[in-house]
């Protein structure tokens, strides 16, 4: 069976009606509190930051569920493309490491596997890892998985309004999260999972309607808040 035959089976079992995901014969109940829904911790180390030009050299995924880290996979790749002297300075990946390693097409069905087994996503500043997968995925002929992405950046930038840093490293130190090695796929991805579980007692949601309904808001107010510090530093 073709990989995008695959995933439109997995797409088939999504039933709204009822508020419940079917995947791999079982059901997830979406009426009960989100933390207590598997997720899928996902973080991405690119050649650059173009998603249309660059690619995806390291990948993690991590399976959460109440709480607990379940499983946890990591993928090197060669992506036939130099690496960029500041990507090499912050991840530590080089050009020589990738040298021999598979490419992207070779993770995908572990990773189709991974979802089917979740309720929704994780990613810190999801709109990079989900946009360099669609875009992976969309060279080899497969769509990614429709399933809710949620983005713990957006609450850390609500809740940690007025503290200093919101990068991975600085929300989660202040959560007292140990990451262990910065811009690398799994350590990231990890420290991703633990630092949304962390964040719950500040969230206003219970179920994860709630949470997605609460994450779009602050998206909204916040892109309203920047369009107007844009327009205060404005020089005429």
């Amino acid at each position: 069976m073709s990989l995008q035959k695959q995933l439109d089976l997995f797409n088939q079992r999504l039933d709204s009606k009822n508020l419940k995901i079917k995947q791999k014969n079982k059901y997830f109940d979406l009426s009960e509190k989100w933390s207590k829904l598997p997720f899928l911790s996902i973080d991405a180390e690119t050649t650059g930051l173009n998603k249309y030009k660059d690619k995806i050299i390291e990948l993690a995924f991590v399976h959460f569920e109440k709480g607990k880290k379940i499983s946890e996979k990591t993928f090197l790749f060669n992506a036939n493309q130099r690496l960029k002297p500041f990507i090499t300075k912050i991840t530590g990946i080089t050009d020589e490491l990738l040298r021999k390693k598979p490419v992207f097409e070779s993770c995908v069905n572990e990773l189709l596997y991974a979802i089917s087994n979740v309720a929704f996503v994780v990613a810190y500043n999801a709109s990079f890892d989900r946009g360099f997968l669609v875009m992976e995925l969309n060279r080899i002929g497969v769509k990614l998985p429709n399933l809710l992405w949620i983005d713990p950046l957006v609450f850390v930038r609500h809740i940690d309004k007025y503290k200093k840093g919101k990068k991975l490293i600085d929300a989660t130190k202040r959560r007292g999260i140990y990451l262990k090695k910065a811009h690398r796929a799994l350590s990231d991805t990890i420290a991703v999972g633990l630092l949304l579980y962390s964040l719950e007692i500040k969230i206003c949601a219970v179920t994860l309607n709630e949470l997605n309904k609460e994450q779009q808001k602050l998206k909204v107010n916040q892109k309203k808040e920047y369009k107007k510090y844009k327009t205060r530093n404005i020089v005429f």
